[in-house]
């Protein structure tokens, strides 16, 4: 049994990314796609992704939001 996780980010422009990826988990019989977006600002990020487990039919959505200190 083997775990991989792939993913992708892209810059739009300079500061608003787009993200994709997906994970395959045969340890525990789950695959997950996903896809995001993000803002990276110098004193503020935002990120939102959405999960979906195609094995076990379970979305998600996640939403980050980063304050360097």
């Amino acid at each position: 049994r083997m775990d991989l996780s792939v993913g992708m980010e892209s810059f739009i422009v300079q500061s608003f990314a787009l993200r994709f990826g997906h994970n395959w988990q045969e340890t525990v019989d789950a695959g997950t796609w996903t896809m995001g977006c993000g803002y990276v600002g110098p004193k503020l990020s935002f990120n939102y992704a959405f999960e979906h487990d195609w094995r076990n039919d379970l979305t998600m959505h996640k939403i980050d939001i980063w304050l360097p200190l």
